[in-house]
């Protein structure tokens, strides 16, 4: 199955409910989620979302750092899909989440097909996603993600 196909529907997205655009490539995509609370309300002006619970959603849980896994889980489920970048905001910031699958497997050692197996998927998001404090979290976040000002 092709990743074009993710984005019929993207409520399977973390965050999907921001999702704005995507840019799709022969073997990348470019998911771009609402920046700002201004641009979500242009966008989806019949939404009720109030700018609390905009905000809200990516300041707690680590819900930034956490995001990291969505382009590592679209490579191992696709694999025809070499490079996924996501572009997201709080209002405050812009981040942007660039990760190859050949950067994934030289930062983690890991191979990223080998991921489709459950256990092996669980096995990472709790080794680099998940827990509390998390240093490869952190690690992981460093080295993949780039932070602006909106």
């Amino acid at each position: 199955m092709s990743f074009k196909n993710i984005f019929q529907d993207t409520s399977n997205l973390r965050g999907g409910t921001f999702f704005d655009k995507v840019e799709l490539g022969d073997d990348y995509v470019i998911i771009y989620y609402y920046a700002s609370y201004d641009s979500y309300r242009k966008g989806k002006p019949d939404s009720q979302l109030e700018y609390s619970q905009f905000i809200n959603y990516w300041s707690t849980g680590k819900s930034v750092e956490k995001m990291i896994a969505e382009p590592v889980r679209l490579m191992k489920n696709y694999t025809d899909l070499k490079c996924v970048t996501i572009i997201f905001g709080d209002d405050k910031v812009k981040y942007k989440i660039k990760i190859t699958k050949d950067d994934f497997e030289n930062h983690t050692g890991l191979d990223i097909y080998e991921l489709k197996d459950e256990q092996k998927w669980i096995d990472f998001v709790d080794k680099y996603i998940y827990s509390i404090n998390n240093l490869l979290r952190t690690s992981f976040y460093n080295k993949f993600v780039k932070i602006s000002k909106l």
